[in-house]
């Protein structure tokens, strides 16, 4: 699903695309995926810089220089006006990369 189609999944569940704003919920995340054991496929979370180039915003409004931030090396790169963000796995790490809001993965919900 594309990044709206994964918003919009995580809200008829009753949630919304997970938000990390901390190395403990960046942690957390690592070790719920790798529990999963679902491979090295990507995975949407609730962050963009739709609104504006190279301000990235959390679903809820908190902008990444409010918190935390787990870029990939060379990430973001906006490499063909790249807006929307993922999960990707990375010599064992989950980290953050800035893609395409149409690409098709899967979405990260969080329930709170």
């Amino acid at each position: 699903m594309n990044w709206n189609e994964a918003q919009d999944h995580c809200a008829v569940l009753g949630g919304q695309l997970a938000t990390i704003k901390s190395l403990h919920e960046q942690m957390f995340v690592y070790e719920l995926l790798n529990q999963a054991d679902i491979g090295d496929i990507r995975v949407w979370i609730g962050a963009s810089d739709i609104m504006a180039e190279n301000t990235f915003v959390w679903i809820d409004g908190t902008t990444f220089s409010e918190t935390f931030t787990y870029w990939s090396p060379g990430q973001p790169n906006n490499y063909n006006n790249q807006d929307c963000v993922d999960l990707f796995k990375v010599n064992g790490k989950w980290e953050w990369n800035d893609e395409t809001c149409t690409y098709e993965i899967f979405s990260l919900c969080e329930f709170i």
